[in-house]
């Protein structure tokens, strides 16, 4: 009984002095990951990071919706649906929905209006495209609008 009795006082003190220790110097705690002060902030920038990472996906949705957009465009221009003029006019709608999205083209691609930027967009866009029809629809069509400056 003296044994358990020693035993029992011995892992009473050996506890206080760890939690005396964890309490005098919280590093010790951190080093260790059993830092309970941290657990609040933790969770606060977890909530953080989950709020800013659903904002970024819903932001990346909104950039893939304009670039099928686009690419529908393009493929309409291929197959003779729209003119190059009235693609030109829906690229330059598309480019004034999202705020930030029309200083981006305007410093991208030359033109003094909006509209002159969403045609070299147009062209670009062909250029870049997978089909052999647009591509050369948009080297034809680079040509002439460098040939209009």
């Amino acid at each position: 009984m003296k044994i358990a009795m020693r035993t029992l006082a011995l892992g009473t003190f050996l506890f206080v002095l760890a939690v005396t220790g964890v309490l005098a110097c919280p590093a010790i705690a951190e080093d260790d990951g059993t830092d309970v002060w941290a657990l609040v902030e933790f969770r606060t920038r977890m909530a953080q990071s989950e709020a800013q990472s659903r904002t970024i996906d819903r932001e990346n949705e909104c950039v893939r919706r304009r670039i099928a957009i686009k690419h529908e465009i393009v493929h309409d221009v291929v197959i003779g649906r729209l003119t190059f003029e009235e693609a030109a006019l829906k690229f330059a709608e598309l480019n004034r929905v999202p705020p930030g999205s029309i200083d981006h083209v305007r410093k991208r691609f030359r033109g003094n209006t909006d509209e002159e930027c969403a045609r070299w967009q147009l062209a670009a866009h062909m250029r870049g495209s997978v089909d052999p029809a647009a591509q050369a629809m948009g080297e034809v069509w680079e040509c002439i609008l460098t040939g209009r400056e």
